[in-house]
């Protein structure tokens, strides 16, 4: 099947992939497919990504059908088929429970709740680490507006999550890309577009806020990418500049074995080592994010312990304790506020890893 237009896209996913390390080696990534726009240019750019992109990973993608008479996703199964891609559809009764039971009318929160609960469920049984949803730049704004006039606080959603409940990573892999060039690029292609038959699409809160911005940033251009430097500059969710794993400062270990204790943060902690040469000594240099662990045989100048700040605290312990690391502390509150847990390394030092209080 022939793709057109995608290389936007692929940049767009490409940059927030790699900005907030959204995919590891062997991930098996389930996409929330709901038939609309940006879950099938989600579905299509991840499956090119996945054809290039140095860290393998798989692409599978799952519906929830809401139990709306007359839904038919055929088309995203035929479609799915022609990619090679395992496809899966969730049978539920949220339409029948939302609208006859319940007759709620603010129906979009509970069944955003009750997908996204379905969503992570139906992608663990697929065998998925990951689930990416299609959340665009638009969309990012729109929530940040819509949480700072209609409940008073500053937030959004964020680009990974680590949901410790499930064990299971939410990432939006679209989340830097403008809806414009979404819609372009869906004009492109003939993708199996599936009308929602929600009676409340198209009249949600969201739809004003979309407005909203847009006369904005029509009356002064630059108003949404101001908007978003913003939240980076204030880390709003995760969305700031230096959000990656790991964040901190340099410090020397002392090791008599010098091998084992680069071993032990290349695997553990996923720490790049580079060896070098000090007179007749040999040191290596470890480092992820912008920490740097220098491990050398001389015992001056060097430290016990070290901290490591991590804005992805809860994706770290369960890796770690996956592997068998030796837990200290699990995750807590300290009295200043800062969520941390602490671990011994292969040389019984302890190295403390946190996040600081927003």
């Amino acid at each position: 099947m022939e793709i057109k237009n995608v290389r936007r896209l692929l940049s767009f996913a490409r940059r927030a992939v790699q900005d907030y390390d959204m995919i590891e080696e062997g991930d098996v990534i389930a996409v929330g497919v709901s038939g609309g726009k940006d879950s099938l240019a989600l579905l299509v750019t991840l499956w090119n990504l996945s054809l290039f992109y140095p860290k393998k990973f798989e692409v599978v993608a799952l519906t929830i059908d809401m139990g709306f008479e007359g839904s038919d996703f055929s088309p995203v199964q035929r479609f799915c088929d022609e990619l090679g891609i395992r496809y899966r559809i969730v049978e539920s009764k949220i339409a029948e429970i939302i609208f006859k039971e319940r007759k709620e009318s603010n129906p979009c929160a509970l069944c955003a709740k009750m997908r996204r609960g379905m969503i992570h469920d139906a992608a663990k049984e697929m065998g998925a680490n990951k689930v990416a949803l299609g959340h665009n730049f638009d969309d990012l704004l729109e929530t940040f507006m819509m949480n700072l006039f209609n409940e008073g606080r500053i937030g959004a959603f964020s680009p990974i999550t680590y949901l410790d409940r499930k064990d299971i990573t939410v990432i939006r892999p679209l989340a830097l890309a403008y809806e414009k060039d979404i819609i372009y690029f869906v004009n492109s292609n003939e993708l199996p577009i599936i009308k929602s038959l929600c009676p409340e699409d198209k009249f949600t809160d969201r739809e004003k806020y979309k407005r909203m911005l847009y006369d904005m940033d029509r009356e002064r251009v630059g108003t949404m990418h101001r908007l978003f430097e913003a939240m980076k500059k204030s880390n709003v969710d995760g969305w700031g500049t230096d959000n990656r794993l790991y964040t901190g400062s340099r410090v020397r270990f002392y090791s008599e074995d010098i091998e084992k204790t680069a071993a032990f943060y290349k695997e553990m902690l996923g720490f790049s080592a580079e060896r070098y040469s000090f007179g007749e000594r040999e040191h290596v240099l470890l480092s992820a994010g912008n920490v740097e662990i220098e491990i050398t045989d001389i015992p001056e100048g060097s430290v016990n312990s070290a901290r490591i700040m991590s804005a992805r605290l809860d994706a770290v312990y369960s890796s770690l304790e996956k592997k068998g690391a030796e837990i200290i502390n699990p995750p807590h509150m300290t009295d200043a506020g800062n969520r941390e847990f602490e671990i011994y390394d292969c040389d019984k030092r302890v190295v403390t890893f946190f996040v600081k209080r927003q």
